[in-house]
Parts: structure tokens; C-alpha cells; sequence
């Protein structure tokens, strides 16, 4: 790892199949980021099923990377996060991401 002030790459996450209570554990597992990344850029393009999973996923990425300075740029978000997320009073939250 190289020291403090140094200029990293964005990182892309591109996340695919179902988003579901039965994926995300397994998922956010798997989205260990790194300390050095600024920018992260999480694709959902590929997104085939959600539940409210989805969105507890996305908004504990967004405040764990953002707590550490680390700015979060969601794309191709599916219609059905957003519905849910309205649910909780979420989605301004995810779309101020897009």
C-alpha cells in the first residue's frame, strides 16, 4: 500500500444477479474496498431481483466510503431500488448517487 497524499484510480463495482436477503451477505463480503480509492462507482446494471436487502446494502456502502472520504457515484439503478427505497424515506439518499 503506498503512503498518505497519493492519487488512486476510481474503482468500478459492478454488482449482477439478484440483490435479495439471500445475495447481499455474501455480496457486501465480497465489496471490500480499497483504503486509497476517492471515487467508487457502483454499477447495477445487472441487477436482476431486489428487496429492501438491496437498499440496506447500498446505504451502509455509501456511509461506510463516504465516512472515510470516499466519494460514491451509483449507475444504472434500477427503478425497483428506488421504489423501495422510497419506502424508508431512502431515496433522495440514493438519488443525489446517480
Amino acid at each position: 500500500m503506498s503512503g498518505g497524499g497519493s492519487h488512486s484510480d476510481p474503482v468500478l463495482l459492478a454488482l449482477s444477479g439478484p440483490l435479495t436477503m439471500n445475495s447481499v451477505g455474501k455480496c457486501y463480503n465480497a465489496l471490500t474496498l480499497p483504503h486509497t480509492a476517492t471515487d467508487i462507482r457502483i454499477d447495477l446494471s445487472g441487477v436482476t431481483e431486489v428487496d429492501s436487502s438491496a437498499v440496506a446494502l447500498l446505504t451502509t456502502l455509501i456511509r461506510q466510503t463516504e465516512t472515510r472520504g470516499s466519494r460514491v457515484r451509483l449507475e444504472s439503478i434500477p427503478q425497483s431500488i428506488f421504489d423501495i427505497a422510497g419506502i424508508y424515506d431512502a431515496d433522495a439518499l440514493l438519488a443525489e448517487r446517480c
